[in-house]
């Protein structure tokens, strides 16, 4: 599927956390984009790093909710605490200018000092931050 056993048994080794590196997994509907993303959060657990799982969609229902309620700060702080951030079923819906900025300053708060994996169903690099 366009991933070979040498590059996923580097990324399993999770030297790209401790570099703080990123990885976007693209791909069609049904290719196995999320089951890969669980695959190197367990492993990313299982040495040590802590790991935060969000879909997408949720992710911008979670943040307008803690607007609202006064949880934004707090919903942030998690999102860019976590060592391993996976964001998984980004592209699948539209983005609004205020869901690019959310998550402008989410990964730019990540930039370098995190590792955040993207899935989403987009080729190359379109609509990504």
């Amino acid at each position: 599927r366009g991933l070979d056993r040498r590059s996923t048994m580097a990324l399993a080794q999770g030297k790209w956390l401790k570099t703080h590196e990123n990885l976007i997994v693209t791909g069609q509907t049904g290719t196995g984009k999320s089951w890969l993303a669980c695959a190197f959060g367990r492993q990313a657990a299982r040495l040590d790093h802590s790991v935060l799982y969000v879909r997408v969609p949720r992710l911008f229902e979670d943040l307008a909710l803690a607007r609202l309620d006064g949880r934004f700060p707090r919903l942030i702080d998690k999102l860019t605490r976590a060592q391993l951030l996976i964001l998984d079923d980004f592209g699948t819906h539209s983005l609004t200018d205020q869901q690019r900025f959310h998550l402008f300053e989410i990964v730019e708060e990540r930039y370098r000092r995190k590792s955040t994996l993207i899935t989403a169903q987009l080729q190359g690099d379109a609509g990504l931050p």
